[in-house]
């Protein structure tokens, strides 16, 4: 099977929302079963756990994106 990107995106689009909410969710489930996938997982799980158990704060998104653009300009 050879279709290109905008013939599978055009046909996904043109499905019953109902279909692209069921094609989204099968989509997302093949995707976590990656192995970057399951890093960020297992990530996003660590830091969380740490999150609650008060080893790490939280950052707001403003002030995390200063810090990256901060470090990015030096």
């Amino acid at each position: 099977m050879d279709r290109n990107w905008e013939s599978v995106r055009n046909d996904a689009l043109a499905l019953e929302p109902s279909r692209q909410a069921l094609l989204v969710e099968e989509m997302v489930d093949h995707l976590s079963h990656t192995p970057h996938m399951q890093a960020w997982l297992d990530e996003s799980e660590r830091r969380l756990d740490a999150y609650h158990r008060g080893e790490i704060k939280a950052v707001d998104m403003e002030e995390s994106l200063a810090r990256i653009k901060r470090l990015i300009s030096k």
